[in-house]
């Protein structure tokens, strides 16, 4: 059987389809996937043991109204593929499928594109995101269960509940090289803590006083010393550069906003010892290496988009009676739901965080 997935555009939603290509590997190992990616995202499924194939996806090559649809049918006649499975909640990631049109093309009810899938369910608002990838997989594998197509060899015999399967961590795959190099030079004595102060929704970033603060107090504990790690895309470089400026404790800081590739920013979350994150794609993939995490969602349902790893994972978050709005700008004149989040709070749970970081081995001189 041979799989081709449209992943999400989205780092965050993209972290959280890993839990899917992990099932999918283990319920039909002896076929191939290959997935369709914007160039931005594909390193995140690099190494990953599922993925025989990235087709790199651009957008602004896709010709005119049907531009999706030759996409799709170019990379069927390339690869004759059995099944399609989006991801992503558009209605141009759907058409694709139509384009690719094998037997079984599987998503959810969006945008009214059930037209254009074979195997259209409807999206339930109270799971958690990573859940519902998997819920798409289970799906299939129920209908080719009823296939006389297939042989037993092609069909799963179990489908373990998402509740047993969650028991299996997201984990991010490294590469050889990667689990053996590091990309952050340790110091034994000092507890390395990443600050990311960026999101792409105004509603879900901490206000940056409260990062100035919590800043300083990290550096000024005379009993221990610490660096505070700095992360952040190109565009963020300023919203960085005021926060550290502020701060002003230059012999403690590092900034490697802009500095780095996905794949470096995954090995820098991985090196650190805690990261403090607002809701966002980098709080995520945080989350998927498995370091000690204290985030807050802010608008962000907590339902849907909470961290995926449960474990050495603490969210903080105010609960009102407007929440969850889920949009990215509030309307009212602060973020309530953040402004209520003392620096005390964040701080002390930082701190009983830190004491279970297993990434204090992780040193060189």
């Amino acid at each position: 059987m041979k799989f081709l997935i449209r992943v999400p555009n989205w780092l965050g939603d993209s972290v959280m389809s890993l839990p899917f290509f992990e099932a999918l590997h283990r319920f039909f190992p002896y076929s191939q996937v290959d997935i369709i990616a914007k160039e931005s995202i594909q390193a995140l499924y690099a190494y990953h043991p599922a993925i025989a194939r990235i087709h790199l996806f651009h957008k602004s090559r896709l010709k005119g109204l049907f531009g999706g649809f030759s996409y799709g049918r170019t990379l069927q006649a390339q690869h004759c593929y059995d099944v399609f499975f989006t991801l992503a909640p558009s209605f141009s990631s759907a058409f694709i499928g139509f384009g690719v049109g094998c037997r079984y093309r599987i998503g959810y009810r969006h945008e009214a594109r059930s037209i254009l899938l074979t195997h259209s369910i409807a999206p339930r608002a109270d799971l958690l995101r990573a859940q519902l990838y998997y819920d798409l997989l289970v799906h299939f594998c129920r209908v080719v269960q009823a296939d006389l197509r297939w042989s037993d060899k092609d069909i799963p015999k179990e489908l373990p509940a998402f509740s047993e399967y969650r028991c299996s961590a997201l984990r991010l795959p490294f590469s050889e090289e990667e689990k053996q190099s590091r990309f952050l030079t340790k110091h034994p004595d000092t507890e390395y803590i990443l600050f990311n102060v960026n999101s792409e929704a105004q509603s879900r970033r901490l206000p940056a006083e409260k990062w100035i603060e919590l800043g300083k107090r990290f550096l000024d504990n005379p009993r221990q010393k610490r660096c505070v790690v700095f992360s952040g895309s190109p565009v963020e470089r300023l919203r960085v550069k005021a926060i550290t400026d502020a701060i002003s404790r230059p012999e403690g800081i590092l900034d490697y906003s802009g500095k780095t590739t996905l794949r470096e920013l995954a090995l820098l979350l991985r090196d650190v010892d805690l990261v403090l994150s607002n809701d966002s794609g980098p709080m995520h993939l945080a989350n998927a290496v498995g370091t000690p995490l204290l985030t807050w969602l802010g608008a962000a349902d907590p339902a849907s988009t909470s961290p995926f790893n449960s474990e050495k994972t603490l969210v903080l978050n105010r609960l009102l009676d407007c929440s969850p709005c889920v949009k990215n700008v509030c309307r009212f004149p602060t973020v309530r739901c953040l402004e209520q989040i003392s620096v005390d709070e964040i701080y002390d749970s930082a701190l009983s965080l830190l004491r279970i970081s297993p990434n204090k081995s992780r040193t060189t001189a």
